[in-house]
């Protein structure tokens, strides 16, 4: 006996629906938690939401901190900020507190002058290892790096050395003393906030010279001046240019959760990924070929780039205007995509029980459209 199927309970798409976010009348699939109106503000360039809670304590520093703050000091301090919002504007930068335990005043803080009249791009908040209770922001105007201390409302210390505008800042997940920032440069630094600034060059030597080299930025090194004053330092370098770093501007980066990794992506449609070195020691590392590169993911510019997984990789690109075969009269609008993607070459670089080898270079197998490679 055959079974008749029931087609009613089955829903259909309509191609021809308006996506919710084109129609206010459609339910939305998020909840509202809080509206926060800047009348006094014209114009927002990034924001940033405290992003820690109370579970986050054994996941931070390998749980090197758990038996110093679980009794109490952390989840007072978690109290305090959570669902305090980083906002940046023009010339300044806004603390918000939007659901903190204890009425707390919100909190303004401007640019010094040599760097008014420029937005704040990039914002993100960092814990130092030392005192882990007093949370940081840090933010950038220009190519200026700046921390703020907001317990303190005071900026405890600027850095310099990109040679362009910084475009992104991102925190690592575990180790919230270290961040990156992506540049217009097309580099990406990484900062270690429990080191302070150099005050002289701290760059490798370029052979037959036997002393620091003073290329700068354009090289992905540091100038003669100082590095800048309080507290962080530049302690690598992923430089742009032919040999195998991006070509265009480097416009967001995501730190690998467990493993010594950084992807990158930016303007010249580019998805990297590159091993980096954090310890002091060594002075300043400068990397100038990935582990992984490619340039046939997406056909525009890539705005993001996160890890879903070990070894998976989330990325998506904006829209763009199109040619057809190269014809300049023949242009059509190419949709933004997103694209989720597995980094196959991960066991090959880090296979599991082995320890991690000390120089890790990618390979032409690895590698897809990048000149360095051809």
């Amino acid at each position: 006996m055959e079974e008749s199927l029931d087609y009613s309970d089955q829903v259909v798409a309509d191609d021809s629906d308006t996506p919710w976010f084109q129609d206010p009348a459609r339910s939305k699939p998020f909840t509202l938690f809080k509206t926060v109106d800047l009348d006094f503000v014209e114009e927002c360039y990034c924001t940033a939401l405290f992003p820690w809670s109370d579970q986050s304590l054994g996941a931070l520093w390998y749980g090197e901190k758990d038996k110093e703050l679980q009794d109490g000091p952390w989840i007072q301090m978690i109290s305090d900020w959570s669902g305090a919002l980083a906002i940046g504007t023009l010339d300044s930068l806004l603390v918000i507190p939007l659901s903190a335990s204890r009425p707390r005043k919100g909190l303004s803080v401007s640019v010094p002058k040599q760097e008014q009249n420029t937005p704040v791009i990039a914002v993100g908040w960092a814990l130092p290892f030392e005192a882990p209770l007093e949370p940081l922001i840090v933010f950038s105007a220009g190519s200026i790096i700046y921390i703020l201390n907001p317990v303190k409302g005071e900026i405890i210390g600027h850095l310099r050395g990109h040679g362009g505008p910084i475009t992104s800042i991102v925190i690592h997940p575990t180790h919230p003393y270290l961040f990156c920032t992506t540049s217009r440069d097309f580099t990406t630094r990484i900062y270690d906030l429990t080191l302070s600034p150099q005050q002289g060059p701290d760059n490798p030597c370029w052979p037959p010279s036997k002393v620091s080299s003073l290329g700068g930025a354009p090289h992905g090194l540091q100038a003669s001046e100082p590095e800048g004053m309080g507290v962080g330092r530049c302690v690598s370098v992923l430089c742009g240019g032919p040999s195998g770093g991006h070509e265009a501007a480097v416009l967001s980066a995501a730190f690998h959760p467990t493993h010594p990794l950084i992807a990158t992506c930016g303007l010249d449609r580019a998805v990297k990924i590159w091993n980096f070195s954090a310890s002091p020691s060594n002075g300043l590392a400068r990397e100038d070929k990935p582990l992984f590169s490619s340039s046939r993911i997406h056909k525009a510019r890539v705005i993001s780039v996160s890890w879903l997984s070990t070894d998976t990789l989330i990325t998506h690109s904006a829209p763009a205007l199109m040619r057809r075969r190269g014809r300049k009269d023949d242009i059509y609008y190419e949709d933004g995509t997103m694209t989720i993607f597995r980094w196959i070459a991960f066991d090959r670089f880090f296979p599991a029980g082995q320890e991690i080898g000390r120089v890790l270079r990618g390979c032409s197998s690895v590698h897809c459209h990048c000149p360095l490679f051809l």
